[in-house]
Order: structure tokens, then sequence, then C-alpha cells
């Protein structure tokens, strides 16, 4: 007696799957083991183009607190930098399309590099700083000049694999986390309104860049980056949000400790001063909770404001275990790795004997 697998990624129901299993059940026994409707992820890097797809024109994504809600000339800009970055799509010569900044927005960049660099210099994770120096030694970062997506490119690819891919907005979080288990960080192009230089609602250049660019450049975060990413490929709606409350309290607002003082590595308190000096500085509205992954995986997140409460992992490198044994263990019918050859996710079904 020989036992046949078949794996088809179809619906149960499906009439052509069932006429194959009438023709088959005519001279064999037929069993299903453990149907599951699987959400759609990406296998390959054009997959990703996917992505944002729904998102809205640019000016037209401002909720009624931002800044620039009633500033036509803003939301224009904001559209025609999101054209921008909606020209770049995977398969061709992957080389993401430049954006011409202006004067305006330049000097909000090098404000808000006056405000941070010294904040991040005192308050920031040993490796977050010596992966800047190596930015700006490098000559992508600067002070006085926006780097473009394509040249921190060029600078990562070649280090680690990673890779930055201009976005319009603001992605769900299933595609955000999906892109990540390509080693993909999607960035948006576009820079707060120079009115409140030190407050936006929503993630921007000065978030994507000084907050979270310099910690890419170190290979073990991009790896544990990497493995929410592949654990969120084929995930139930609760275990994305249970991924998404991680994701947020460590790669946005993690905190460790280093020769016994508050150190940060999370690229969301890294964006802002007010929340830089919140998170070293507790008190009464901000607290300090033991790093428990399991609590931290359904806690409330506040995107609105200020932090109240962070996650104070013993060391960067004991964060990053737990967090990997926490993917490990999410229950899925197959596994997932990511072929770096052929930028391709590879499936292994998990298969279940069916006596």
């Amino acid at each position: 007696m020989v036992d046949i697998y078949l794996d088809i990624e179809r619906k149960g129901n499906d009439k052509d799957i069932l006429n194959i299993v009438g023709i088959i059940s005519k001279n064999s026994k037929v069993a299903f083991s453990n149907l599951t409707d699987i959400p759609w992820f990406p296998k390959t890097l054009e997959d990703l183009n996917f992505m944002g797809a729904d998102l809205k024109q640019g000016g037209d994504q401002l909720s009624s607190d931002h800044p620039g809600f009633n500033d036509p000339v803003y939301k224009k800009r904001r559209t025609e930098i999101e054209e921008i970055s909606r020209s770049f799509k995977f398969g061709g010569s992957n080389v993401c399309p430049d954006v011409e900044y202006t004067e305006e927005e330049t000097k909000v960049w090098s404000l808000m590099w006056d405000k941070l660099n010294p904040l991040h210099r005192k308050h920031a994770c040993e490796g977050y700083n010596k992966c800047l120096d190596l930015l700006i030694e490098s000559g992508v970062f600067t002070r006085e000049r926006i780097p473009q997506i394509r040249e921190l490119n060029d600078y990562y690819y070649s280090k680690n694999g990673m890779f930055f891919r201009p976005t319009g907005g603001l992605l769900s979080e299933r595609e955000f986390l999906n892109s990540l288990a390509f080693r993909v960080f999607p960035t948006t192009q576009y820079i707060r309104h120079s009115s409140k230089p030190l407050y936006t609602p929503e993630p921007d250049l000065i978030h994507e860049f000084l907050g979270h660019a310099s910690s890419f450049s170190d290979r073990t975060f991009c790896d544990f980056s990497q493995e929410i990413g592949l654990a969120s490929l084929g995930a139930p709606d609760d275990e994305i949000a249970r991924l998404g409350a991680i994701y947020w309290y460590t790669v946005e607002f993690g905190i460790t400790k280093e020769n016994g003082k508050v150190k940060i590595y999370g690229g969301g308190i890294l964006s802002s001063p007010a929340e830089i000096l919140n998170a070293v500085n507790p008190s009464e509205t901000c607290t300090h909770l033991p790093f428990d992954i399991q609590k931290m995986a359904i806690h409330p997140i506040d995107i609105c404001n200020v932090q109240t409460e962070y996650f104070a992992a013993p060391t960067f490198i004991e964060m990053v275990k737990r967090v990997k044994e926490y993917a490990a263990n999410i229950k899925r019918p197959f596994n997932v790795s990511y072929n770096s050859d052929t930028h391709t996710i590879e499936v292994d079904r998990k298969l279940e004997s069916l006596i």
C-alpha cells in the first residue's frame, strides 16, 4: 500500500477538485487532512507590488489632525511624491526613483537632525550609534541633504541584503509585516509639515531614516525583523495583531539596558525628541514593564500619543532570542523559509498522517 499526499492551493469544495477526488475514489481511499483557509501571502518580490494598491492619493490620506490638512500646497506635494513612490515596481531594474526635495523640506530635515543627533548620542543603543557613524562616513547621511532611497539601497543591500521599498503611505499591518519576510522595509518618501516639524501623526522619512535606518545596518537587527515577517506569512488575523504588537513594542518602541542605563533601539522613539526624553525617564506618566513577550503580544497600542508604557528588554540579544522563539512557535500547517538567492519564499507543508 502506498500513501499519496496531494497538496493543492485551492478550496476543498472546488468543483474541479471534487471531480478529481471522485475519479480517484473509484479505486482508492481518499481522506482530507485538516483543510484550512490560509490568507494569501507573497512568495516573490514581484508579489510585493500589490502591497499598498488600495492607498488613497497622498493628499487625500491626511486626517483632520494633520498639520497639513488645510494646506493645499502641501497636499499637492504629497500627491506628487506619492506618485513617484508608486512608480517603483519590483521586477525591473529595482532602482528606486529619486525625489527632488525642496529647500523647505531640506530645512525640516536639518532641523530634525540637529534636534535628534545629540539625543541619539546620549540615549540610543551603542549599536545604533556605531551604524549611524558608518552611514555618515559613507556620505549617505548628512545634515545638509535628505538621502535618497536609492542611496540607502546601494549601501545596505551589499551589507546585509536589506532593501528599502518606497511606498505612498501607511500599509496594512499584514502588508507591512509580510514585506519584512523579504528583508524589505516599506519606506515613505515624503516629509512632515514644516509648521510642526517636531510632530507627525504618521510615519514620514524622518521616522524611517533617522528612526529606523541606522538599526537596519546591523545584520542581527535585520535577521530579527525578518523573523517577524516570516512568522506573519499566512498567519490568521488574530496572530497578525499579536505580531503587530510585538513589532510595536520592539522595533518601534523598544528599550533595553546597557551598562546599567536605559538605552533605546526602537525607531518610533528615536525619531521623536519628546518620545526619547519620555522613554528614558520613567515617572508618573511613563512605566517600564518587564519584558514579557506573551503580555506584550496582547498589550493595547496607542498610535496617537507619546507612550505611557515600554517593555524593557534585559539586553538587546535577549530580546531578539525571545521574539524568535515566539515566532517559531506560531501554529501553521506549513513552514516557510526565505531563499536569498532567488528572493522567494519557499513553503514546506507540515504533512499529517491520515490514519
